[in-house]
């Protein structure tokens, strides 16, 4: 790939420079309003800006960079809550599974010991 190719495929510097100077104003309140903590806004902010570098190339309009960015943070915050269901629900499911495991006889666990 030549240097046009790669620069046609990411974002501008003045899309970045839009993003950064909205990063702590606006994209950080966002999130912060959506989510449990500060902290895990952050996480999702860092990522997010990780995953818009990654994929500037989806955008067409540099004028909409703001926009788009909403966008990802959006999908960062339903990716944020499917995880954590995700993992609620196997921990609920190991603590099933765990309040229900049976103890072995005690022939077997003294032969085991």
């Amino acid at each position: 790939m030549n240097a046009s190719e790669e620069s046609s495929r990411s974002l501008s510097a003045a899309s970045v420079e839009r993003l950064l100077e909205s990063h702590r104003q606006f994209f950080l309140a966002f999130l912060q309003q959506r989510v449990e903590s500060r902290v895990v806004a952050e996480d999702i902010l860092q990522s997010a800006f990780v995953r818009g570098l990654e994929h500037g190339s989806e955008l067409r309009d540099e004028e909409s960079v703001v926009a788009w960015f909403y966008r990802v943070l959006r999908n960062a915050v339903i990716d944020h809550y499917r995880h954590r269901s995700a993992s609620a629900r196997a921990m609920e499911t190991w603590g099933r599974e765990f309040t229900e495991r049976q103890e072995p006889d005690a022939a077997l666990q003294q032969e085991i010991c």
